[in-house]
């Protein structure tokens, strides 16, 4: 993030900061605590994994042993996508135009098109 980087030192940031309504800065509080970043690496873990099973359970529905936990399944990614969509609007609210343009823009824009596309491909699945 913007303030990973030392750029909360800068300054002109320290600054700009001060003067952010309080909401603002309670929200980038949490997002740049240790905490968040373990709960987001817990959830990213747990995805992996679940991405996992689901790609068994696909499997096995294609070669013909169909599983109820398919639809567990998918209500569990609609979470992730749900927690994932909220984490990268948080961060929007708080860095605004520096969410995409600071020293992590590369990792950001592939946040906001991951995203995109999982909203996408709710919004437009045909189950």
């Amino acid at each position: 993030s913007f303030v990973e980087h030392g750029h909360e030192h800068h300054p002109a940031n320290r600054a700009r900061r001060k003067r952010w309504p309080c909401l603002r800065i309670r929200v980038a509080s949490l997002i740049e605590s240790v905490l968040f970043d373990v709960v987001c690496g817990v959830i990213i873990l747990a995805n992996a994994v679940t991405i996992a099973i689901a790609t068994d359970g696909a499997i096995q529905e294609a070669v013909g042993h169909p599983s109820d936990d398919m639809k567990v399944l998918h209500t569990v990614e609609s979470a992730f996508i749900a927690f994932y969509t909220a984490e990268l609007a948080l961060r929007m609210f708080v860095y605004r135009l520096d969410f995409f343009c600071c020293a992590d823009y590369f990792w950001n824009w592939l946040d906001v098109a991951l995203v995109a596309f999982a909203l996408y491909e709710v919004a437009f699945s045909s189950e």
